[in-house]
């Protein structure tokens, strides 16, 4: 039984010299493109479907949805600057009386640097 291409003899030149072509390959893209339609679907169609359907998986498997997507988001990122990040986050609050608090972050994930968040006053 002859192993791989027999049209490529050992120590000759390959048959394909250029290789297969880089990114996905046609079944890879209609596979993709079925799960998406499916998501949008089941998140009720129309522009928002695909959102809605992400927004349902995130409220219900948040571990999974975290998971899928660290995979789309770039693992190097090049950032300019002193290296201080400002997120500002608006909550809406549902229950009357209930105040806010600020908890503020450090780089390293922490509010005071060794490991301890502290609540703003």
């Amino acid at each position: 039984m002859t192993k791989g291409n027999p049209a490529w003899k050992a120590g000759g030149a390959s048959p394909n010299p250029s290789g297969r072509p880089p990114g996905p390959t046609a079944p890879t893209l209609i596979l993709k493109d079925a799960y998406l339609m499916a998501a949008k679907i089941a998140g009720g169609g129309g522009d928002d479907g695909l959102v809605n359907y992400l927004v349902e998986r995130a409220r219900e498997h948040p571990v999974a949805f975290l998971s899928g997507l660290s995979r789309i988001i770039p693992i190097e990122v090049e950032a300019k600057g002193d290296g201080r990040i400002v997120i500002e986050v608006i909550q809406r609050f549902d229950t009357p009386g209930e105040d806010a608090k600020l908890i503020e972050h450090k780089a390293n994930g922490h509010a005071n640097g060794n490991g301890k968040d502290e609540v703003a006053e």
